[in-house]
C-alpha cells in the first residue's frame, strides 16, 4: 500500500504513470528545455518530468485533480468542491486583503477552521484510496 504519494511518486515508481505523464499531461508534453537549463546537470526523462509537475501550482485544485487522472490513466470520483471552496477563501485572504471580489470581508470562524481540516482530510484520504486501488489492481 502506498500512503499518500504525489504524481512525483507515481511516476518514479511505476513506467506506466511516467509514461501517462509523457503523453497525457499538457505541462509536460510540451516542456522545452535549452541546453543551458540542462548543462551540468544528471538529468533524465524521468527527472525532466518531474522537474515539470513540481512548476504545477498545487492550489488549482481542478487542475491537481486532473493531472492525476492523467498519470494514472483513470477518471476519480472523487468530490472536489469543499477543498476547492478553502483555497477559494486562503486566495482571497492571501491575494485580496481578507475581502472577495465583490469587496466582502471574509470572516474565518474557529468552526470554518475545524471544518477545514476535516474536509482536507477526507479529501487526502478518498485521492489515496483511489490511488491505492489503481496501484494495487
Amino acid at each position: 500500500m502506498i500512503f499518500f504519494c504525489s504524481e512525483f511518486t507515481l511516476i518514479n515508481e511505476n513506467d506506466e504513470f511516467l509514461e501517462n505523464a509523457i503523453v497525457n499531461v499538457e505541462e509536460v508534453k510540451k516542456a522545452k528545455y535549452s541546453l543551458s537549463d540542462l548543462r551540468g546537470k544528471d538529468i533524465d526523462v524521468r527527472s525532466l518530468t518531474t522537474r515539470k509537475l513540481s512548476e504545477v501550482l498545487f492550489h488549482k485544485i481542478p487542475k491537481v485533480k486532473a493531472i492525476y487522472e492523467q498519470v494514472i490513466g483513470k477518471k476519480l470520483s472523487i468530490d472536489i468542491s469543499k477543498v476547492n471552496k478553502i483555497v477559494e477563501i486562503r486566495h482571497n485572504i492571501v491575494h485580496r486583503n481578507g475581502r472577495t471580489i465583490d469587496d466582502e470581508i471574509i470572516v474565518v470562524t474557529a468552526e470554518d477552521l475545524s471544518n477545514a481540516i476535516v474536509f482536507i482530510k477526507e479529501f487526502s484520504s478518498e485521492l489515496q484510496i483511489q490511488i491505492n486501488a489503481v496501484v494495487n489492481s
